[in-house]
């Protein structure tokens, strides 16, 4: 049976809030200039670094390395993944994509394991898809590729919001499709099929003339 490989963060989940909070909080911590989230998002989405964007809205010099440290460590712990919220109703899709044809497995990129099951299970997903994966950061290389190299067949379709998961996808010969409702920017994708986010994907397969198109 084919198998859609689902991203998670920017793609099941909305991500915004958790990494705007973890900036926001070191610059309250450290006496900065607070930044607005929407100026934030426009700029995270032409692919700006945070220090970059503290320095263009403040004019102030973060500590790169002291926030790269504290942002390492926020951004998987609990108080700030309640944060997260879904994006559309994953029963939903995974049932359209199931009648499709596909199994449906989320393939994460974290560093938390346990945390990351935590959310699984505090946003009610534990049943939901048919497996979950979590892959470590790897320094150098695309761990998701790392992961899928000889196990992703033809017929297997990557969703996701990162130019991780595009690479991965070109790797491994299978179909990716972008969702732009992560942290990416269109812009950073190239020749991807592009999609608002997850629902609109969902839509598409509800309708079985465009789903063959979509998945070629």
């Amino acid at each position: 049976m084919r198998k859609i490989y689902l991203d998670f963060d920017g793609t099941v989940v909305d991500v915004w809030n958790r990494y705007f909070k973890v900036l926001d909080d070191f610059l309250g911590r450290n006496g900065f200039s607070r930044i607005d989230i929407e100026a934030y998002k426009s700029r995270k989405k032409r692919r700006m670094l945070d220090h970059e964007i503290v320095k263009e809205l403040t004019k102030q010099e973060l500590n790169v390395e002291k926030y790269v440290e504290f942002k390492r460590e926020a951004l998987e712990a609990k108080e700030y993944l309640r944060l997260d919220s879904l994006i559309g109703k994953p029963p939903d899709y995974v049932g359209v994509f199931h009648q499709a044809g596909f199994l449906v497995e989320i393939l994460s990129q974290r560093r938390n394991k346990e945390n990351f099951l935590g959310q699984i299970e505090s946003l009610k997903l534990a049943s939901v898809f048919d497996a979950y994966i979590v892959v470590e950061p790897c320094a150098g290389k695309n761990a998701k590729y790392q992961y899928l190299c000889d196990k992703a067949c033809k017929g297997d379709v990557m969703i996701g919001d990162s130019i991780q998961e595009k690479e991965c996808a070109g790797k491994c010969g299978i179909s990716f499709l972008f969702v732009d409702s992560g942290l990416y920017g269109t812009q950073a994708i190239g020749d991807a099929k592009i999609y608002r986010d997850i629902t609109e994907i969902e839509s598409i397969c509800k309708d079985e003339t465009k789903m063959q198109d979509l998945f070629m």
